[in-house]
């Protein structure tokens, strides 16, 4: 399956956070209803996430060094990196989003949204979540997840991630560590 491209790139994603996308978390995870929460071996970044019965991940990952957030989802949808796509969001309400191919992984190809305050209160809801991707053949692909424990999740994440960032990282070490 290939993605209906669009031509122009997303400059407002900063290209450091793309090497960081490539490992998946591998330490201090914690599991809330169908999302797991923790933060990278090295410590740079903090993460949330939740797979689809078809082995997609959607998630969220926060940045220590630029202390910003990002939303992300790993499909099997073929893309261009670099390039930008459309896709419809289906919560409590629908909502037309864009994503960005940042590169693949595993089989997977890892978009990021590039509007983090439109997904933001739809994966805070209680249910689930559809992600429909317009692909070249004229058809959709429907990906839908899982949103229980979404909220305690990424709220659990969030307060660590503001207590690291506002002091101004010093205590990111013991505070990862003691997760």
């Amino acid at each position: 399956m290939k993605f209906r491209s669009r031509s122009y790139t997303l400059l407002s994603v900063p290209l450091l956070f793309i090497p960081l996308l490539l490992s998946l978390p591998s330490q201090a995870q914690n599991l809330v209803g169908d999302w797991e929460w923790g933060y990278a071996e090295d410590a740079t970044y903090l993460w949330a996430a939740t797979n689809s019965d078809e082995g997609m991940m959607l998630g969220e990952f926060c940045f220590f060094d630029t202390e910003t957030c990002i939303y992300f989802i790993a499909q099997d949808v073929e893309c261009v990196e670099g390039d930008n796509y459309p896709v419809l969001i289906n919560g409590n309400y629908v909502q037309a989003a864009e994503i960005y191919c940042s590169h693949t992984y595993e089989n997977l190809w890892v978009y990021i949204f590039s509007d983090y305050d439109l997904l933001d209160p739809l994966v805070r809801e209680t249910g689930q979540i559809g992600v429909a991707m317009a692909l070249d053949d004229g058809t959709f692909q429907l990906t839908r997840f899982s949103l229980k424990g979404s909220m305690q999740a990424m709220d659990a994440m969030g307060s660590v991630f503001i207590g690291i960032t506002d002091s101004g990282g010093s205590s990111r070490p013991a505070s990862l560590k003691s997760l």
